[in-house]
């Protein structure tokens, strides 16, 4: 009688054991699939980015999110990554081969993710997919540091905690030139700071910030044209609200021994839903003449009447364009000092 009582209990203990463990499975892996279902969601959501300051803080989530992605699932999967003892269950043991498999795991969807982007009206982006990896390095790196002993600890940790920050660090630059940008408006630019090389993108050309000629201060931009239909640049993050200025002001200067013509576009938050209809923006032919310099003007009022259907949004300005329309050899041409004027 006293033999089938322990036996009894002993069944019980093991029913109850494995009652334990199967629970925290359950549990465990609806915290994985809540954690990838975030993840997948900041990766395909269409979140509206109004600013610059929001594309900036957008970007500095990437990292840190993969890094906390990949620490919460190894430590979830096997506690032992975030040096908790044997006493917890593990549902998967994870040693160097399976982590890293996570790693790789975790990369190819952040991949994925970003080549989807485009379902949801995004656009993908190596910096992002750069960013991801760099935050699961992080990650895997602060899971070995635990399995190490303490002085190589501390070297992981540090080593990890570099790759987040050396990652982080741009779109942290970029949100604190946000702030010059506001506080020296109605400059628009003046290639003074190096933060404003953010503000500008190629089209089908190098640029680069340069002190071989300005129209005031040190430094220009430098645009390289080369062949192509459209060759310039592009401002993607000018101060909006250009409601209380007159005329926009640029200098440009051509070192070049022919007469070079660019086009002059300006756009509003509008100008998308006309699915960018040239006769729905502001453009304007200007010509440098070989070896000159010119500053131009540009009456506000005519980028305000130039759509065909409307009047342009002058409090929502969000795109400023300089190309050249198919050149037909290689040029240089130097921009500066653009401000708008009462």
């Amino acid at each position: 009688m006293l033999e089938t009582t322990v036996s009894e209990r002993s069944a019980d203990g093991v029913c109850s054991k494995r009652g334990r463990r199967q629970n925290a499975l359950l549990g465990r892996l609806a915290v994985v699939v809540s954690c990838l279902g975030i993840l997948l969601l900041g990766l395909l959501f269409p979140f509206p980015v109004n600013g610059r300051v929001w594309s900036n803080a957008f970007d500095l989530g990437h990292a840190p999110a993969f890094f906390l992605i990949y620490v919460i699932v190894a430590a979830i999967l096997d506690p032992r990554c975030l040096g908790l003892s044997e006493k917890h269950v593990i549902l998967v043991p994870l040693g160097w081969r399976k982590l890293t498999l996570l790693a790789i795991t975790l990369l190819g969807g952040g991949v994925t993710g970003e080549l989807l982007q485009h379902l949801s009206g995004r656009q993908p982006s190596v910096g992002d997919v750069a960013a991801n990896g760099a935050g699961i390095l992080a990650g895997f790196l602060c899971v070995i540091a635990f399995r190490l002993r303490r002085s190589l600890r501390n070297l992981m940790l540090t080593i990890a905690s570099g790759t987040l920050l050396a990652i982080s660090l741009p779109p942290i630059l970029q949100i604190w030139d946000s702030y010059w940008q506001e506080r020296e408006f109605p400059l628009l630019s003046s290639f003074e700071r190096l933060g404003e090389m953010g503000l500008w993108s190629e089209m089908d050309s190098m640029i680069s910030r340069s002190e071989e000629w300005a129209a005031a201060g040190r430094y220009s931009l430098r645009i390289d044209l080369v062949p192509a239909m459209f060759s310039g640049v592009g401002m993607n993050w000018p101060n909006p609200d250009w409601t209380k200025a007159n005329t926009l002001q640029l200098t440009l200067h051509n070192p070049g021994a022919r007469a070079i013509s660019m086009v002059l576009k300006i756009s509003d938050a509008e100008h998308v839903n006309s699915e960018f209809d040239p006769l729905d923006r502001f453009h304007q032919k200007l010509t440098i003449a070989a070896g000159g310099t010119e500053t131009y003007s540009i009456r506000l009022k005519d980028v305000e009447s130039s759509p065909a259907t409307r009047r342009m949004h002058m409090d929502r300005i969000t795109q400023v364009e300089l190309y050249c329309v198919d050149p037909e050899s290689s040029a240089t041409v130097y921009m500066d000092h653009l401000i708008l004027c009462p």
